[in-house]
């Protein structure tokens, strides 16, 4: 798309038969980004101004504008001619508020505001300049955000369903979100979790504890688990834990939070 220059379209009475310059801005040279339509696919490099010294032109860059009679006299010389302040440009939207155009003072949705502060509200939102997003003081882009800190709960699952019998420590490959562990009489304890990869900020852990047979059972967690209380596991149920990755340095593993608290516990099936 290319931006019409209005004043050009609109016309001066004194540059009748005329030409205009169009200059790319701050420069002498002049501009190739000069287009007679508005999709930027004819473009054109005289500019001759009709009787009334109009001439419809659009331009995909800033540019300045020279306006000169038929015999070569210059009318005007306007700088950044198509230029946009966002201070300035009036914005109506029902994203955003402002101020209510009958001029009561209040403010409400879809009122008057400026695109410079539609972009204030949005950096804010954001918490830091340029489109970039700060999730737990770390600066990263929209991008990294969506890819990796959302992506998340899509990991692979790892199921682990035989009956561990004898076998007392179970250690969670965290590249994986989802395992299943069941004992049939020992206790069993969760070490910490290990990783080829390191965890985005927030990817969850989720575990299913199966106590298929034996006394009720407590696990007990590694020192990277936390918020999570001593809990036994009813003889022939299953008790789901959730944890978050903080990224915090509790351990070598990071610090694995429980989302839930108290395990959520059901029959076994």
């Amino acid at each position: 798309m290319a931006t019409l220059i209005h004043v050009l379209a609109n016309g001066f009475s004194d540059a009748a038969s005329g030409t205009a310059e169009i200059y790319s801005h701050g420069t002498s040279t002049l501009s190739s980004l000069v287009y007679s339509d508005p999709d930027g696919q004819s473009p054109v490099t005289t500019h001759a101004l009709n009787s009334a010294g109009r001439v419809v032109r659009y331009v995909a860059e800033r540019v300045d504008l020279v306006v000169k009679t038929a015999a070569g006299a210059t009318v005007t010389t306007i700088s950044d001619v198509v230029g946009v302040d966002g201070r300035t440009v009036r914005l109506e939207s029902s994203l955003f508020t402002g101020a209510n155009p009958n001029g009561n003072g209040q403010i409400i949705t879809g009122g008057i505001t400026t695109l410079n502060a539609a972009f204030a509200l949005l950096r804010d939102s954001l918490g830091t300049d340029d489109g970039y997003v700060l999730p737990s003081g770390q600066v990263d882009s929209t991008e990294y955000l969506l890819k990796n800190i959302l992506a998340g709960p899509a990991r692979d699952a790892r199921t682990t369903s035989t009956a561990l019998g004898a076998t007392t420590t179970y250690t969670p490959n965290a590249d994986y979100g989802v395992h299943y562990v069941s004992i049939t009489g020992a206790s069993l304890a969760f070490a910490n979790p290990t990783f080829a990869t390191t965890p985005r900020f927030g990817a969850p852990l989720v575990i299913f504890f199966g106590n298929l047979a034996g006394a009720n059972r407590t696990p007990t967690w590694g020192t990277a688990y936390s918020g999570i209380p001593a809990t036994a596991v009813v003889t022939a149920n299953t008790a789901l834990y959730i944890f978050q990755y903080t990224g915090a340095v509790a351990s070598p593993q990071g610090e694995w939070v429980s989302v839930t608290g108290d395990p959520i516990e059901t029959a076994a099936h």
